[in-house]
């Protein structure tokens, strides 16, 4: 799994490997066995070593990361709704039931004029770092590929200052969440696209039905 989540997010396997061993030292990860047992890792697992490549700078900060952003709430309501990572692992899961319609969408000329961004992890630098919340945006798109709704999702102690509909446009929301860093010096944005999270979920389904190579182009 964890070479699945490396070849398309673009990092070595060897790299998403150390990722892996670092958050499931701590207790991130569900599996505790490895060879086949790695290739049947859950979709929340899946999910965890998303967040924890996509928001570290080194595999050594991934445990770190994944905390910062594993439990971030929905700001249209923070006292229900599921966490970020609940969301995101289902997300990666509905890829495979769409794969037509994706396949469909892909041969369409105008796609790649179309929003590429499924996940946006977004956090303060520099000395502010500890000092303003982590936030992730979530989007959710249509059959022809348009952003069709959208989410923001905060620390469950943060209140966003306004609150827009989840059916909002992209860049509107995004101004809303880049507002609240207001005096930041730097701001931190990582964005994993639907391309990325359709490879996943791609070949989490396939790794399914037949073995995955590894990054000795062995297979499990």
């Amino acid at each position: 799994m964890a070479d699945i989540v490396g070849d398309a997010l673009g990092i070595t396997r060897e790299s998403a490997q150390l990722h892996l061993r670092v958050i499931r030292e701590n207790g991130g990860i569900s599996f505790s066995g490895y060879g086949r047992s790695a290739a049947l890792m859950t979709g929340l697992d899946t999910a965890r070593l998303v967040l924890a490549i996509v928001g570290s700078t080194y595999a050594r900060d991934s445990s770190n990361v994944l905390g910062r952003f594993q439990n971030l709430r929905p700001a249209t309501n923070l006292q229900i709704g599921k966490t970020l990572e609940e969301v995101l692992a289902h997300r990666i899961e509905q890829y495979p039931d769409e794969r037509n319609n994706l396949s469909t969408l892909r041969q369409d000329p105008e796609y790649g004029k179309l929003p590429q961004i499924a996940l946006e992890l977004l956090w303060a630098g520099g000395i502010h770092r500890d000092d303003f919340p982590p936030q992730a945006i979530m989007c959710w798109h249509n059959a022809i590929g348009e952003v069709s709704s959208l989410e923001v999702f905060v620390p469950p102690e943060f209140r966003a200052r306004r609150r827009k509909p989840i059916f909002a446009k992209h860049y509107d929301e995004r101004h809303e969440v880049l507002a609240a860093y207001s005096g930041v010096g730097i701001i931190h944005s990582r964005i994993v696209t639907v391309d990325a999270l359709i490879r996943i979920a791609e070949a989490m389904w396939a790794e399914a039905r037949g073995p995955y190579g590894n990054a000795y182009g062995n297979t499990r």
